[in-house]
């Protein structure tokens, strides 16, 4: 590097997310804010849900011989698969999600999880309504994400309520506000007592509040992850009740200022995960616009950038 040229001058940061959605673009809206004010180039790609794409996308990015890859698995195992390739090539990998040993470990230089306060969710169930059936909704079975989360609610409904809540039914929603909106009709179907619906993330929140609606369904409280802008009046006209409330453009900043950290400053490992920046309440309308202020859910200058991710 030149002296006096900016960090990271003629390298590339590469992001690749497993889908293409809203809270996907919000990510990678914090991963270019990480490299603000660097001389690291950009490039974004998505996995459109499918582990095929997701390893192709890998191939494509060790072609292109970027300097570094932050993702968001689609799968663990082509993501893992994916990872190895790109440490053969000399690549540094920083994984989106880590919940404890499993098989990108040996390939990847750092990760971030954000789970922290699932069992916070189960807790404010308790202590906000009766004893009743609950209902999940969760993302994408085999991503890592959803299995932790899963067994963290169990375990939390247990300490805190006692096996007075039963989770007595799930489906996957898939990151999709269409398959989760199918999945809660379903579950409702089949579970008419349930009056607790918990999904894993607020695209999925925004279908299910829709169905509510639309069938005037108010006796079911909902609570979700994160945040979109799209989810904070839903949440404000009560229709999606309570939020573990994360902004996804931290999610990708934090992943990338942990690569960046690896580049920068002698190649050491963080496998022992960061954690995201987690509200240290469970938000409802009361204090949503509090929450999105400290924490904003995409920056907007980046956007438009984002849009164009292929």
């Amino acid at each position: 590097m030149r002296q006096g040229s900016p960090v990271g001058s003629g390298k590339v940061i590469a992001s690749m997310t497993n889908g293409f959605n809203i809270y996907t673009r919000y990510l990678s809206s914090g991963v270019q804010k990480g490299l603000e004010g660097t001389g690291y180039g950009y490039i974004g790609r998505q996995n459109g849900f499918d582990s095929g794409r997701e390893l192709a996308n890998f191939e494509e990015l060790i072609e292109l011989g970027v300097d570094g890859i932050v993702i968001m698995p689609h799968k663990l195992e082509s993501a893992a698969r994916g990872a190895e390739l790109a440490a053969k090539a000399g690549i540094p990998v920083v994984s989106l999600l880590r919940f404890g040993p499993g098989p990108m470990d040996e390939h990847i230089v750092g990760s971030v999880r954000q789970d922290a306060r699932v069992a916070d969710i189960a807790e404010w169930v308790t202590a906000n309504t009766e004893p009743c059936e609950v209902l999940l909704v969760p993302s994408v079975l085999g991503q890592g994400f959803s299995e932790t989360y899963t067994k963290t609610l169990e375990d939390a409904f247990e300490r805190f309520g006692g096996g007075r809540w039963k989770i007595v039914g799930a489906a996957e929603g898939h990151y999709d506000r269409f398959r989760a909106r199918a999945a809660v009709e379903g579950l409702l179907r089949e579970h008419p007592g349930a009056k607790v619906v918990i999904d894993y993330a607020a695209e999925m929140a925004i279908g299910i509040a829709q169905y509510l609606k639309a069938n005037d369904i108010q006796d079911v409280v909902t609570i979700t992850s994160d945040c979109t802008e799209e989810m904070i009046p839903w949440v404000k006209d009560g229709w999606i009740t309570a939020s573990r409330y994360y902004s996804p453009a931290w999610h990708g900043l934090t992943g990338v200022q942990v690569l960046r950290d690896y580049l920068e400053n002698g190649g050491k490992k963080q496998l022992e995960a960061v954690e995201v920046p987690v509200a240290d309440v469970i938000v409802t309308k009361e204090n949503i616009d509090e929450w999105t202020a400290k924490q904003p859910v995409c920056y907007e200058e980046y956007f438009a950038n984002v849009v164009r991710i292929p």
